[in-house]
């Protein structure tokens, strides 16, 4: 009797620790992947509102990963207990309501940019995103991940919700430092970090692993990624671009393309997961002369792109809007294609 009684304790016990915590009623490990972007993250608040609103108990997000300022919104909302997504969506969308640009970065106090260039390792101070992030951030209750760059070496590294807080908000700092616009971060540990997206611009291949380490087979996976990267880049005449507006140019082309190349390989390796929403601009994200204006109105125009764009990908069904993004890149590639995604959706509607 003692035997079976040890033998049912070390079942239970097992199961306690290898079956998934607090699974969906049918069975689903839901994943959420956020992309970085600047203020442009306002459009993934946006995009988040509608898709919690549209798809209730499918948007409580078992998994959620964040890159640069995405990482903040992920925060947010991993935060709150599953079942507390519109409150998680109103904190996110009141802090994007209300965000200015002294709230996340200032000049130099004496010198400016001039004295960013010559003698800091940024041209502009971020301390105050360093203020606004204890504020704003606290400690997950959901599976979460943050994803800086290792400045010496190239390498990503990430951080989850088993970090002390004051971790977790350097950690969400570092992966939103824009190399050479903000500061990067050498107060973590031994290294120096900074934009998450030098190195992964979104995390997929996180969020997916951590539904497999909850015991969740693959056919058992739902993932959603929300972009910031425009899926917007006409071709223009770029030849009286100065160095500012070309820098930005080239940024935004290589967000896009390296996130595009991310998710066809994550396809290509997790072939029975439903890649269920993926939801990008398909209308330009209007900001100042560098993205990080946060200017509300821009703000407000961004939040209701996100929605539109949300609808329209849930309206298309599941796994579709992933496919057509992905062929829209193929097409765009090939010059088989000069239109943006709106154009590219229009003409296959």
């Amino acid at each position: 009797m003692k035997f079976v009684a040890y033998l049912i304790c070390s079942v239970l016990l097992i199961a306690v620790f290898v079956a998934p915590v607090e699974a969906a009623k049918n069975g689903k490990c839901y994943a959420l992947a956020l992309q970085g972007g600047g203020d442009k993250a306002a459009y993934q608040a946006g995009a988040l509102a509608e898709i919690i609103a549209e798809k209730g108990e499918e948007a409580q997000y078992d998994v959620i990963t964040g890159v640069g300022i995405g990482a903040i919104n992920g925060a947010i909302l991993a935060a709150h207990p599953k079942g507390d997504e519109q409150a998680a969506i109103d904190e996110i969308l009141a802090l994007w309501g209300n965000l200015k640009e002294k709230d996340v970065y200032k000049g130099w106090s004496w010198g400016g940019a001039i004295r960013g260039i010559l003698f800091k390792s940024a041209l502009y101070d971020s301390s105050p995103f360093r203020k606004l992030l204890k504020k704003t951030i606290k400690s997950p209750v959901r599976l979460f991940e943050v994803l800086a760059t290792n400045a010496a070496d190239g390498t990503p590294k990430i951080w989850n919700q088993d970090v002390d807080l004051d971790t977790l908000v350097k950690a969400i700092d570092a992966s939103s430092a824009y190399p050479g616009f903000f500061d990067p971060v050498s107060d973590i540990d031994e290294n120096t970090y900074y934009d998450g997206g030098t190195s992964f611009s979104i995390n997929l291949s996180g969020a997916i692993n951590r539904c497999r380490d909850l015991g969740y087979a693959e056919e058992d996976i739902v993932i959603d990624s929300i972009l910031c990267s425009a899926a917007t880049i006409k071709e223009k005449d770029t030849s009286d671009y100065t160095s500012i507006p070309m820098l930005i140019r080239y940024l935004e082309i290589r967000l896009y393309y390296d996130t595009m190349d991310l998710l066809e390989r994550a396809k290509d390796g997790y072939r029975k997961i439903d890649f269920r929403y993926t939801i990008a601009p398909t209308k330009r994200l209007t900001s100042g002369l560098l993205p990080f204006s946060f200017n509300s109105k821009q703000i407000k125009n961004m939040i209701s792109t996100g929605r539109e764009d949300a609808k329209k990908a849930i309206a298309l069904g599941e796994e579709k809007s992933t496919e057509m993004i992905l062929d829209y890149t193929k097409l765009k590639v090939s010059h088989q294609f000069k239109g943006d995604y709106a154009d590219y959706l229009a003409d296959h509607n």
